[in-house]
């Protein structure tokens, strides 16, 4: 494990993929998993074709790579469970043929690169699933407007709330 590099002055508002709120949520159902590369936790997800393993057990399987609107939200809900060397660094990452939790609605902490304020639309990235904001209806390459919105922003790159009510 490295050293640490950076120290901030004040906490972050809460970690990215985690709920923000008691509010109610709404998963994807079925038996979801992440697919060939893994999920990150913390992004946006949109499934992919699964793969049969049996006549019972037939998941749904999630990339963080799509087009179209994205299903959800991937939830960081068990990420103690897959950082299992010591000598690694802290991930994201939930590597293929885990089980994911796909957020349909609800109140979530996500990272963004730029300032967002409240009320602005959530775009997600086609290629990683990443958050962007923006107001709504803009056209922006390589990004698709969501269904959810920001609930509490930030004056420049960081941890916001984003929300969707169903």
């Amino acid at each position: 494990m490295s050293f640490p590099t950076k120290t901030n002055k004040y906490l972050a508002l809460g970690k990215p993929g985690t709920k923000a709120s008691a509010n109610p949520v709404y998963y994807a159902p079925g038996q979801n998993v992440a697919g060939e590369n893994g999920v990150k936790a913390g992004t946006f997800a949109w499934v992919t074709a699964g793969t049969e393993d049996s006549e019972i057990y037939n998941p749904k399987e999630y990339s963080n790579t799509g087009t179209g609107k994205p299903v959800g939200l991937v939830e960081a809900l068990t990420l103690q469970d897959y950082i299992n060397d010591i000598n690694s660094d802290a991930t994201m990452l939930i590597p293929a043929g885990h089980g994911v939790n796909i957020a349909c609605s609800g109140d979530y902490f996500v990272t963004v690169t730029a300032t967002a304020t409240l009320g602005q639309s959530v775009y997600a990235n086609l290629t990683n699933g990443t958050a962007g904001t923006a107001s709504a209806g803009k056209t922006w390459s390589g990004y698709v407007e969501t269904d959810w919105q920001v609930s509490q922003g930030t004056d420049a790159a960081g941890v916001i709330i984003i929300s969707k009510i169903v």
